[in-house]
């Protein structure tokens, strides 16, 4: 806000090119009318600036979204290998600490050997290894066969597309391990590479905080310091979600901040100034970058980092605006699809909150200073927490308020303990490790999460008021309006959820899935949900919420041969289905004596997903 003016019509030149070598980069992705209105919106915000009316801010915008635009279609170019049997034998490395998703353990495998036969190219795979009991570290190669899977497509209209989602992450495929599957460890890493080396200080630094006894308080020193949640139990993961503190457990920005600065008060211990030694920082930065698997959201904070180093080693400030928008154009120009990828959206959005928002001063106090930046950060990020989970937890703006400064002082309190392992940080670890589990756990029971549907078009009007309000430059009592839009945005979702979708009179019956469907009754002020399988009440759940209703549904289990009861509204379910397409999700409205249906496909993916226009259809009873 103190720039002068040149200066700041520069940095408003830099953040539009920013934003429209993002638009190049999405726009092949995006249906016609939404790219349409998206650069609509740019060029009517660019007439509104009067520091961007001149020639070259429109060489600029220009030059971007071809960069955007052309990278994006070269990424597309990019054809993944077939292979011509569903059973296949892979040799290769594990990429990234496992993941648990359900009862299995999904990571990343780099595969250079395929049936026996050496690729040219390494393909990366998703290994989905059911009931796994093996040890498994990044770096380390194994032997794996299982059955080779494109992976399940969206059974609904905003469901997970399993499919698009390897996509982003480069996977040409799914391989599921069974507990009859063979496999083999063969080696742990053994090169010289970057890579491997990181790994192997690693599990040096594994076996160190193995002095950690208990174990809960280990997982969780593992966690905050490597971003591994393997071995965190279900329980507690759900508790880090339900306060909305899961991205404590990544490995973020904040993270490296903290390397650095730690860093640097060694530094100073030592009579070294942070110039002298910023240098030096710069191979710390790197290295913590793969001992934390190169994940976009560390990758991004660690290329911002090493820009600031730079300038800093040769005596000069580095804008914080500069290093994200250097940061944000070098990742996606190395690899587009991180676009896709929320662990890089929510590190972007939280860098600009924290940077646009209002400037913190000493005489505000810590409390408050605290308070306005853990705002910026959870405003900034709100929509796409909205958007992808649909819930919103009521502790969340106190729970990363204390548990934010808790949980991160285990950082730096593992890493002393890696260099200085004796048994009074061992001890002060535990003790603190379990006060903040304990918390978690008082926080998550404290109330339930807000479930939200998707946000409609007044809710992304009130989010984008809420967060303009808290760009602009006003004084921090006007800023406070973003308080009042946020909350009413929220409120009239999540009144409109509550509402039926059926009027008096009118039957409404969704059908999800091909083999063991889902389906959903709405009539009047009733809903129902049938399922074959229990395992299939989550999944409902989840879809009633994602297609806008947030009451809770009566839940029937029905036979795998049974049909559905509709002979109270004179339908008879059997001959009716017969005659409606066999599509992935089909919606089915009944009422005066007509029925009418609209029937919807996954798109296919082709360099990405574009948005398709449901199939209507219109017959009588």
């Amino acid at each position: 806000e103190s720039l002068p003016p040149k200066l700041f019509s520069l940095m408003e030149l830099r953040l539009f090119s920013t934003l429209a070598f993002l638009l190049g980069i999405l726009s092949p992705h995006w249906s016609l009318s939404s790219t349409c209105l998206a650069f609509g919106s740019l060029f009517l915000f660019l007439l509104w600036k009067p520091t961007l009316h001149n020639k070259r801010a429109l060489a600029f915008l220009c030059f971007s979204v071809l960069c955007g635009l052309g990278r994006a279609v070269h990424d597309a170019r990019a054809e993944p290998p077939g292979f011509q049997s569903s059973e296949l034998s892979v040799k290769g490395f594990i990429l990234e600490p496992p993941r648990r998703w359900g009862t299995s353990s999904v990571f990343f495998l780099q595969a250079d050997t395929i049936d026996n036969q050496k690729l040219e190219d390494p393909i990366k795979l998703l290994i989905r290894w059911r009931r796994c009991d093996q040890s498994l570290a990044p770096g380390d190669h194994w032997e794996i066969s299982g059955r080779f899977e494109k992976g399940d497509r969206a059974i609904y209209p905003g469901g997970f597309d399993l499919r698009y989602w390897m996509w982003t992450q480069h996977a040409v495929g799914e391989l599921s391990v069974g507990r009859f599957n063979e496999f083999r460890f063969v080696s742990p890493p053994k090169s010289f590479e970057l890579r491997h080396l990181c790994y192997r200080l690693r599990s040096l630094m594994l076996r160190r905080l193995q002095g950690i006894e208990d174990e809960k308080a280990r997982s969780l020193v593992v966690g905050v310091i490597f971003g591994e949640t393997q071995n965190l139990s279900r329980e507690t993961q759900d508790h880090f979600r339900r306060t909305g503190t899961s991205h404590l457990l990544a490995a973020s920005g904040m993270n490296v901040a903290l390397l650095i600065g730690v860093f640097f008060f060694l530094a100073r211990c030592f009579g070294l100034g942070p110039w002298r030694v910023a240098g030096l920082a710069i191979p710390l930065v790197v290295g913590y970058a793969f001992l934390a698997g190169c994940a976009p959201s560390i990758t991004r904070a660690a290329v911002g980092s090493v820009f600031v180093l730079i300038a800093m080693s040769q005596g000069k400030i580095s804008n914080a605006w500069n290093s994200l928008i250097l940061s944000v154009w070098c990742m996606l120009l190395w690899d587009p699809r991180q676009v896709f990828d929320m662990g890089f959206q929510l590190s972007v959005l939280a860098v600009v909150g924290l940077l646009g928002g209002p400037k913190t001063e000493k005489k505000l106090g810590k409390i408050a200073s605290a308070l306005i930046l853990t705002f910026s950060a959870l405003l900034f990020t709100l929509p796409l927490f909205w958007r992808s989970f649909g819930e919103i937890s009521v502790t969340i703006f106190l729970a990363n308020l204390i548990l934010g400064p808790l949980i991160e002082f285990l950082f730096p309190l593992g890493f002393l303990i890696l260099l200085v392992p004796v048994k009074p940080l061992f001890l002060l670890s535990t003790k603190l490790a379990n006060l903040s589990l304990f918390l978690v756990e008082w926080f998550s029971g404290l109330a339930d999460p807000l479930y939200l549907i998707p946000p409609g078009t007044f809710a992304w009007l009130a989010m984008l008021l809420a967060m303009s309000c808290w760009l602009k430059k006003w004084a921090l009592n006007r800023r406070l309006l973003a308080l009042p839009l946020l909350g009413c945005g929220l409120f009239l979702n999540h009144h409109q959820g509550l509402k039926s979708q059926a009027q008096n009179g009118e039957l409404i019956l969704r059908r999800a899935g091909h083999e063991k469907p889902v389906y959903w009754l709405s009539e009047g002020l009733n809903e129902h949900l049938y399922v074959s399988e229990e395992w299939q009440i989550k999944r409902g759940r989840s879809m009633i919420r994602k297609l806008g209703c947030l009451r809770e549904p009566r839940i029937i289990i029905v036979g795998p041969d049974s049909t559905l009861d509709l002979k109270r509204f004179g339908l008879c379910w059997k001959n009716l289905e017969a005659i409606l397409p066999k599509t992935s999700y089909l919606k089915l409205r009944m009422a005066k004596g007509k029925c009418s249906f609209e029937c919807w496909e996954p798109p296919e993916l082709t360099g990405g997903q574009k948005a398709e226009e449901p199939g209507r259809e219109v017959f009588k009873r």
